[in-house]
């Protein structure tokens, strides 16, 4: 697995938080394969629905918004797979602990 450019991390990441979702990790695998990792920000009110957890409506609008803008920015991908982080979500910063203590 490798890590995404510094650039298009910083893309990928204002896209999504625009879109108000919380961008958890980006990542490039085989054959093309570019992964977003996203989430939804407790509190906040979503036009899919209330639910602590990210849903497929989720995903699906954060795909179309980013093969919009990654198509602009000329990124180089085959596949764009977004996702929710699921049980095993990668902690990676500061309030990333302090969010999950005790779980």
């Amino acid at each position: 697995m490798a890590g995404v450019a510094s650039a298009v991390e910083e893309t990928i990441g204002r896209t999504v938080e625009g879109l108000g979702y919380e961008f958890v990790d980006a990542e490039r695998l085989a054959a093309g394969l570019l992964r977003v990792t996203i989430d939804r920000v407790p509190g906040k009110a979503y036009p899919t629905g209330e639910s602590e957890f990210v849903l497929v409506e989720d995903c699906e609008a954060v795909t179309r918004q980013l093969q919009y803008v990654l198509e602009v920015e000329q990124c180089d991908y085959s596949r764009l797979d977004v996702s929710s982080p699921g049980l095993v979500r990668p902690l990676k910063r500061e309030a990333d602990y302090v969010r999950f203590a005790g779980s």
